[in-house]
């Protein structure tokens, strides 16, 4: 089973994967991106994030969306067996890069099954997701800075309304503890698990 824990940072996608992880005995991985890169060139962490914000900062919404989504390609070629939780899936890249120029290749994607077999959306309102990322690591810029933009989730909860067959949870984590998001988050994959033993 792969489940993706999506949004923007500050969310609390990162929280939820590690919590979720731990608890299934899922592997983790923490920027699929850097996972697929290490399979085939060993880089250090500083080359591959310093990699990834080079990326962003090129003024191409399809080069960000094909290189986000590079990684899940893989995933879903050479682990769909595997039980991963991913700490960013095809709608956290949708969320960043999703609009027209892009949308032919994210539903390309999603018909390949790229979005597995659960993906879960955390949102909180602005205000509250600033604080969140202050109290995290306020002296990171290039954190601060992406969390400034201009992000919306309505492209991205109009992509899922599109797709009502595909197994997606959205918690609004804005006045929810992280136990609290835990405990949505693992009522809706016992749902999904016990669903497939049903259909075995």
């Amino acid at each position: 089973m792969i489940i993706t824990i999506d949004g923007l940072d500050g969310s609390g996608k990162s929280t939820l994967a590690r919590n979720l992880s731990a608890y299934y005995d899922y592997v983790f991985m923490d920027k699929p991106i850097s996972h697929f890169y290490n399979q085939f060139i060993p880089l250090n962490k500083q080359i591959i994030e310093k990699m990834q914000e080079n990326i962003s900062n090129i003024n191409s919404d399809f080069l960000n969306a094909y290189y986000s989504t590079l990684s899940l390609v893989y995933f879903q070629k050479t682990m769909k067996n595997q039980n991963i939780i991913l700490n960013g899936g095809l709608l956290t890249s949708y969320l960043e890069n999703g609009n027209s120029n892009t949308k032919e290749l994210y539903e390309t994607l999603i018909k390949q099954g790229l979005l597995f077999d659960l993906s879960i959306l955390l949102y909180c309102d602005r205000n509250e997701r600033l604080n969140r990322l202050r109290k995290k690591s306020n002296s990171d810029t290039y954190l601060m800075n992406q969390s400034l933009n201009n992000f919306s989730y309505d492209e991205t909860f109009n992509l899922i309304k599109e797709h009502p067959d595909k197994n997606i949870l959205i918690i609004d984590t804005t006045h929810l503890s992280m136990d609290e998001v835990f405990e949505v988050a693992k009522n809706e994959i016992e749902k999904i698990k016990n669903n497939k033993v049903l259909r075995k």
